[in-house]
């Protein structure tokens, strides 16, 4: 019975998970409707180190004595999604790009202000209790969930601000046989885990999609502002 289980346990393992962590999937489609004028977006980076602490690894270094290995602090993979995915996001969706006349209007600052990673424990223990047999017929094997709360303060070039806008996300991305992410380490959440990194940026990309709605109903009021401290520069 337990070799069984066992075959039935490695079989799952090996058969989890077709899905590639691609970060541009999460993007949103379409941009809001009235694109606000160009800002410098800044990400903040302390809200960042906060959400998602560096890890501790191992690098090589060459000294006189010869190679000696060195613990050392490695910036985390979250990080530089969240990083990168929040930077294509807005200024693809949100600002008008600084190419259309050369000029840049204000600054808008975005920081996570909290963020949970937890493993759904549910999905493990029905797979395990069937013997994997409804993983089959798509069952998950297991899932992650994250939540985010994200805040963007938009500020004119005299650092005004114009307008704080916030919204919680959430979101989960599942391991399953022939669709989802491979099992492996979707038991326990880890930094350089796809199915971790998935449903952080699914968490992220919900939370910012609101932000924009909110952003689209201000976009007029914004834009005056923005332009009106800018004309009194000239």
């Amino acid at each position: 019975m337990k070799r069984n289980i066992l075959l039935f346990t490695l079989g799952a393992f090996c058969l989890s998970g077709c899905a590639a962590y691609r970060p541009e999937l999460f993007l949103l489609k379409e941009p809001i409707a009235l694109l606000i004028p160009s800002l410098l977006l800044e990400v903040d980076r302390e809200s960042l180190i906060d959400a998602y602490p560096a890890r501790m690894g191992i690098k090589a270094k060459f000294t006189e004595g010869g190679l000696e290995k060195v613990e050392t602090s490695i910036t985390s993979y979250r990080y530089e999604d969240s990083k990168d995915f929040i930077e294509r996001e807005l200024n693809q969706n949100v600002f008008e790009p600084s190419t259309i006349n050369g000029k840049v209007y204000g600054t808008a600052v975005c920081r996570i202000i909290k963020q949970k990673t937890r493993v759904n424990y549910g999905w493990f223990i029905a797979s395990t209790l069937t013997l994997y047999t409804i993983n089959s017929l798509g069952f998950p094997i297991g899932s992650q969930t994250s939540t985010i709360e994200v805040e963007l303060e938009i500020l004119d070039w005299s650092a005004n601000s114009i307008g704080k806008y916030s919204a919680m996300g959430k979101g989960t991305a599942y391991s399953a046989l022939y669709w989802g992410y491979n099992m492996g380490g979707a038991a326990r959440v880890f930094d350089n885990g796809d199915i971790t990194r998935a449903a952080n940026l699914r968490a992220l990309s919900d939370a910012l999609k609101d932000i924009e709605n909110q952003i689209q109903g201000d976009a007029k009021k914004i834009t005056n502002k923005l332009l009106e401290v800018s004309d009194l520069q000239k």
